[in-house]
């Protein structure tokens, strides 16, 4: 049996990969019957290898179209940004559930704007307090 997969999309340049690392382990420990696929920049494909924090790693673009093998996610996870490009750009995957900024151009996100991440609100409330299997541990107690 297939696993369910989660897709997050992180297409950005190697400072904005590393500040993402939390949030990837935090899904890791959230989802963790799931596969988690990372959409990012060739180039980081070594250092994404290397910090564990996906099961597979797909080559991406900014903003540019995800392949079809993608297609129908459990979860599709937003840590590009908060403009409806990259919105667009998870949508087009067709996931059952789309974490994300809510943007008024993209009813799938709840049509309002928010300050709050969605993915790292979901992944810190159900990470706290629980050791994860990539050796940190979130506040409180363990």
């Amino acid at each position: 049996m297939t696993r369910p997969r989660i897709v997050v999309l992180r297409a950005l340049g190697l400072g904005d990969f590393l500040t993402a690392v939390p949030a990837l382990r935090a899904l890791a420990d959230a989802f963790p019957g799931h596969a988690l696929v990372l959409a990012a920049p060739a180039p980081l494909r070594q250092l994404a290898q290397l910090a564990r924090v996906a099961d597979a790693i797909v080559p991406a673009a900014p903003l540019a179209p995800l392949p079809d093998a993608l297609a129908e996610p459990e979860l599709a996870v937003n840590l590009h940004g908060s403009g409806p490009e990259s919105h667009r750009v998870l949508t087009a995957l067709r996931p059952r559930r789309l974490l994300a900024f809510a943007h008024p151009d993209v009813p799938e996100t709840g049509g309002r704007t928010s300050t709050k991440h969605a993915a790292g609100a979901a992944c810190s409330r159900r990470a706290e307090s629980r050791r994860t299997p990539h050796g940190w541990t979130s506040p409180g107690p363990p």
